[in-house]
């Protein structure tokens, strides 16, 4: 819906919608957007978001926050834990 022109859906992060009271991720690949999950904060998805868009694009992806090496390495090896 649309609240004075704004989409009330819409988050102030990249690939990251409001539905209902959670928060969903989408990423685009290639041309086609990729449903990636749901999640209860906003700032939960926009990290996920992050960690997609970095694992398909390397360093060239579109992030929501600014990453160093050292904290990616950390994200890639906790992914699988």
């Amino acid at each position: 819906g649309l609240h004075h022109g704004v989409s009330i859906r819409r988050s102030r992060y990249i690939g990251v919608l409001k539905n209902g009271n959670r928060w969903q991720v989408l990423i685009n690949v290639g041309r086609h957007k990729r449903y990636i999950g749901t999640f209860v904060t906003e700032k939960e998805a926009a990290l996920v978001h992050d960690f997609y868009s970095i694992g398909i694009n390397g360093k060239s992806g579109k992030t929501n926050f600014n990453y160093d090496e050292e904290l990616l390495l950390q994200m890639v090896f906790s992914y699988y834990d």
